[in-house]
């Protein structure tokens, strides 16, 4: 009879802390996510489409730009500057200092050619270098060069485009990078 009772005891136990953690789960977010997502995932099958919804296959962060988001490189720049300081802020918060892929650009528009040093001097302007600073930049010949502008010192911003320049490129990944400690811009 002693035996039944602590095995009982030790289920019961067990049932509670699953209980505590999938609360925990829900309140920190973790669960909330994924019954969006499920939920998300099942009304699109089946053919409806609500406002809030990523389309299938596309994550949270992936972002398609048409003409009217990207009229000239200016706004393409200011895109790219935009999310890469947003990113910037959400990667070195000391509690989530981890690799984070911030946002995948579909670029259906292409308006013009913009080099590290076109996005660095839009940064610039738009105040974005207080946040975000880029000492180096990589020119269109592949060289790495001292920024002729005033964009801090330190070089937080590792430009890996195709080419050195966003021209023909349809795809553009920010994310930051634990490693280096900095965001990398890839297309």
């Amino acid at each position: 009879m002693r035996k039944g009772f602590e095995l009982d005891l030790i289920g019961t136990m067990v049932i509670a802390l699953v209980g505590v953690g999938i609360l925990l789960m829900f309140v920190s977010g973790t669960l909330r996510e994924s019954v969006n997502d499920g939920f998300c995932y099942l009304t699109q099958k089946i053919g409806i489409s609500i406002s809030w919804c990523s389309p299938l296959g596309m994550s949270k962060n992936t972002v398609e730009l048409e003409k009217r988001d990207i009229p000239d490189v200016e706004a393409l720049a200011v895109q790219l500057a935009g999310r890469s300081i947003q990113c910037w802020e959400m990667a070195v918060k000391p509690e989530k200092k981890t690799n984070v892929i911030c946002a995948e650009l579909f670029l259906n528009y292409h308006p013009g050619k913009l080099s590290e040093e076109n996005f660095t001097k839009i940064m610039e302007d738009q105040g974005g270098c207080e946040v975000l600073q880029n000492f180096m930049v990589i020119d269109e010949s592949g060289s790495s060069v001292e920024y002729s502008g005033d964009c801090g010192d330190q070089d937080q911003v590792s430009w890996k485009i195709d080419g050195n320049v966003i021209e023909s490129q349809s795809f553009i990944k920010i994310e930051y990078d634990t490693t280096s400690n900095k965001i990398v811009i890839k297309g």
